[in-house]
């Protein structure tokens, strides 16, 4: 295990983290059954609409099912309303568990900073737009 993983699995405890990794596996492959059963779904309307319409107007109709899906997926994401910001409650739990880390590993610290400054830089400019 990595120096990073192993200051998380300090933080965070190492229980955490595997419950963490395996509810992330089981949600990854939920999503992958998902997808293969949609991809099934979408043969399936291609083809009833094939038997009746023709192969071009079935794909036709197909496409524009999904278009229509996607709009609307695409609208409600632009709709939502930005998550609220972190209160000064969570912040000051943090602060024992980073100033431990900073004395400890501050090589550490300074990478996990270093990516929480990139993931938050990235998730700023998605509310900006």
């Amino acid at each position: 295990m990595g120096p990073l993983l192993r200051l998380l699995a300090g933080l965070f405890g190492g229980r955490t983290l595997a419950h963490l990794g395996r509810r992330l596996a089981l949600l990854a492959a939920a999503g992958g059954l998902a997808l293969a059963g949609l991809g099934f779904l979408l043969s399936a309307l291609y083809l009833a609409l094939a038997a009746g319409l023709g192969a071009p107007l079935a794909a036709l109709f197909t496409g524009l099912i999904l278009a229509l899906v996607a709009t609307i997926l695409f609208l409600l994401a632009w709709r939502m309303p930005p998550s609220p910001p972190v209160t000064g409650e969570a912040l000051d739990a943090l602060a024992p568990l980073l100033a431990r880390g900073v004395c400890s590993r501050p090589v550490d610290m300074l990478l996990l900073a270093l990516l929480a400054g990139i993931l938050l830089e990235q998730l700023g400019r998605g509310r900006r737009r």
